[in-house]
């Protein structure tokens, strides 16, 4: 049988994103590298043959010695700057792909962590006038949950849009769950709930990590449990 093939290092992956990104960096390197090396030794040359005595120089005047030994100098530099801003690019380059590996890291961790959160709560209930149901009896009717965290005005405009959506709702099994100090909004609808003091202490952390992430959590808070509990 065929054996699967080890996953490559991180180091590896993100140095072979940033090539793909800004491919030819290293041949582009290489040619700077050469060229900038010839032009050093022929300046090395002419600026030997401009300090030799007059009996040991070549054949050319002084002044296209010193013409070649300025191509020399502004090819030189010229190679150098473009090898020094290329390595320059490439490491910024390198440092934003390395942000980016960080930050999908630490989304990937924050989503487990969230993911092991809501399943300690599966089996909290939802208050609703059909009654009361488990966030896991909910799941396994393919229904998904919207937890609504927010000031009282925040909370009665979005029951008043869904009103007005209600058959978009219903045709997309969702059930709109509120926290339940917030009862006293009359009758609600059949998609509408109130949900326990236990998932209010899992939205308040949901809260703050929105904060965290410079969301404006004073207009209101929206959280989805999927169909599949996720």
């Amino acid at each position: 049988s065929l054996l699967a093939r080890p996953p490559l290092p991180l180091p590896v992956k993100q140095k072979l994103l940033a090539e793909s990104i800004a491919p030819w960096r290293t041949l582009r390197l290489f040619t700077y590298s050469s060229f900038g090396s010839g032009a050093f030794v022929g300046l090395l040359i002419t600026l030997s043959n401009l300090a030799a005595p007059d009996d040991m120089k070549t054949s050319d005047p002084d002044s296209n010695l010193q013409l070649n030994a300025l191509v020399n100098l502004v090819a030189v530099s010229s190679f150098a700057a473009a090898g020094y801003f290329d390595v320059k690019k490439g490491k910024e380059l390198e440092g934003k792909v390395d942000d980016k590996f960080a930050r999908k890291l630490k989304s990937k961790e924050e989503e487990m962590e969230a993911k092991l959160v809501w399943k300690g709560v599966n089996d909290e209930k939802v208050v609703m006038n059909g009654g009361e149901f488990s966030l896991k009896e909910l799941n396994s009717k393919r229904l998904s949950v919207v937890f609504l965290s927010g000031p009282p005005s925040y909370l009665k405009e979005t029951l008043l849009s869904a009103r007005l959506s209600k058959s978009l709702i219903k045709t997309n099994g969702l059930i709109l769950s509120l926290p339940s100090i917030e009862k006293g909004f009359g009758k609600l609808e059949e998609y509408v709930g109130y949900y326990s003091s236990a998932i209010s202490a899992v939205m308040e952390v949901e809260v703050s990590k929105a904060e965290g992430q410079g969301a404006n959590v004073g207009e209101g808070v929206v959280v989805v449990l999927g169909k599949n509990g996720r």
